[in-house]
């Protein structure tokens, strides 16, 4: 059996919260999600002739896929896929349908998990994978290669299908209704002209998430050209390998649609001994992927124990919540090599805090940042712009914070009603959206769509514009210019750092 699992390219990509200038998206990072259910696949059917292909390190072309598809022949394709690239993977899908009729398309991520029947009502796909789908797409492989209906597969939605004699009307779907069988939902929707083939599309029930992390393979970095990933802020490193310690996130912030998520983690031996499997072979930089590492606490300092005994002699760099960054928690981050801490902030003003139900105050983000100055650990702030009823004035005024507690990096986003999380469904209720647009975007996804945002007082444009203002004025203040300037080691580092330099005095191309 032939399965092919794809990035597909990035050319109608949805920029949100950032402006196009310092669009991060123009470099590419390993996506750890579909790379792990490679992984999952390889170490596990080895029988399988699997081709993995991430076309926006490879920039790949819709032509280029058509090609290596008509080339591959695979039986099963997989996508992965992002609500802001929702238009691409379906067109991607559509190419993949026309270059190889045999073969069948499967789509997962973030954005089938928000919306799994709208996406398995998309012509082109077949299957779709739902939370999180190292064992379901295994499952489903196993299905297909026997072929047989996937009923059962937890985590998986599939269509049954038959042809009949219709008249040209559309006929609707109807609403989802529970079943007896081990179905979650059904329904029917219809294609074509007057022989139109009736789909009945069911969801099975969900799959429960992978309690113990430690069962589930670190990615096999093989399957990529590791070459091809870069970031902005990278230091000069030759590589720089992502690592995932763990998923989920425990917090309540509003804007976020992973809150209140389960925390599960692997063990601190896990981890270091890959990073160890790692620096062996002359790896010297790590970036955790983690949404907050030290979630849990004495898991993280075992973890950050465990590296200094192992005496890795690399860097790396994490993210946390501020109150979390306890001196303990700092003091084992700066021996153990952690270069940098990314942290939310999002806000200087309590009123947006507490907006945001972040659970932190002024006097905490002050009070952590002066400890971690004291200890020479530098801090990545996420910043957060754009926010209900904030004005142009407070939005400059967070660079001054930043500046008078002397943090080293930051990104300003314009904050986006991102779908499905309690921020969106809050906009929907007191009427700040008269109609949900990523409803009706999952349902037909067009390339002009355009995010909502929450602010009231400014257009997206503006808030664009002066998001760009507040970047420039913290990123060209002379201790940062300084600073980044001396970061500066390698011909690598440098052309990295004039590109950046480059997109905030708006030169395109850069």
């Amino acid at each position: 059996m032939k399965v092919m699992l794809m990035v597909p390219p990035e050319k109608h990509y949805m920029v949100a919260s950032t402006h196009k200038a310092l669009d991060h998206k123009r470099e590419a990072r390993p996506l750890l999600g579909i790379l792990s259910v490679a992984t999952y696949l390889k170490n596990r059917r080895p029988d399988v002739e699997l081709k993995f292909i991430d076309c926006r390190a490879e920039g790949l072309t819709f032509e280029d896929i058509a090609q290596t598809i008509r080339e591959f022949q695979p039986d099963l394709v997989g996508l992965t896929c992002l609500t802001f690239s929702y238009y691409d993977t379906l067109h991607t899908a559509r190419i993949i349908k026309e270059s190889c009729q045999t073969a069948k398309v499967c789509v997962g991520g973030w954005h089938v998990t928000l919306y799994p029947q709208e996406t398995l009502n998309q012509k082109d796909v077949d299957y779709v994978v739902f939370g999180e789908g190292e064992k379901t797409f295994l499952e489903l492989v196993d299905a297909v290669s026997q072929g047989r209906h996937p009923e059962g597969v937890l985590g998986l939605g599939y269509k049954l299908q038959s042809t009949s004699k219709m008249n040209s009307r559309w006929l609707d779907g109807g609403s989802p209704q529970v079943t007896g069988k081990p179905v979650m939902n059904e329904y029917t929707v219809r294609h074509g002209g007057d022989h139109q083939q009736i789909k009945q599309v069911m969801l099975n029930h969900e799959r429960p998430v992978e309690e113990n992390l430690d069962d589930i393979d670190s990615p096999d970095f093989s399957l990529v050209d590791i070459n091809r990933y870069s970031h902005i802020l990278d230091r000069g490193f030759d590589v720089t390998l992502p690592m995932e310690s763990s998923r989920g996130c425990p917090f309540t912030c509003i804007f976020c649609d992973i809150r209140k998520t389960r925390f599960r983690s692997r063990s601190p031996e896990f981890i270091a001994t890959e990073m160890e499997r790692w620096a062996a072979k002359g790896v010297r930089s790590f970036f955790f992927v983690d949404d907050n590492l030290t979630a849990n606490k004495p898991r993280a300092i075992q973890l950050f124990k465990e590296i200094v005994r192992r005496n890795l002699n690399v860097e790396f760099k994490v993210s946390s919540r501020i109150d979390r960054l306890d001196d303990e928690v700092m003091l084992w981050m700066k021996r153990a090599g952690v270069s940098r801490v990314s942290v939310g902030i999002e806000s200087s003003k309590q009123k947006y805090l507490d907006l945001m139900q972040k659970k932190i105050t002024v006097e905490q983000i002050e009070d952590c940042l002066a400890r971690a100055r004291k200890i020479d650990l530098p801090v990545f702030a996420f910043m957060m712009l754009g926010l209900p009823g904030q004005t142009r004035q407070e939005m400059l005024e967070e660079v001054d914070f930043l500046k008078k507690n002397k943090v080293e990096y930051a990104s300003f986003s314009v904050l986006t009603l991102y779908p499905k999380t309690e921020m969106h469904r809050i906009a929907l209720a007191n009427g700040v959206l008269k109609e949900d647009p990523w409803q009706s975007f999952a349902e037909n996804p067009v390339p002009e769509m355009q995010a909502p945002y929450a602010n009231g007082l400014y257009s997206g444009e503006e808030l664009k514009k002066i998001q760009l203002e507040v970047t420039r004025r913290f990123y060209f203040s002379p201790r940062i210019l300084y600073r980044r300037i001396r970061e500066v080691n390698s011909f690598k580092a440098l052309k990295q750092r004039a590109k950046l330099a480059l997109r905030l005095l708006g030169i395109e191309g850069a």
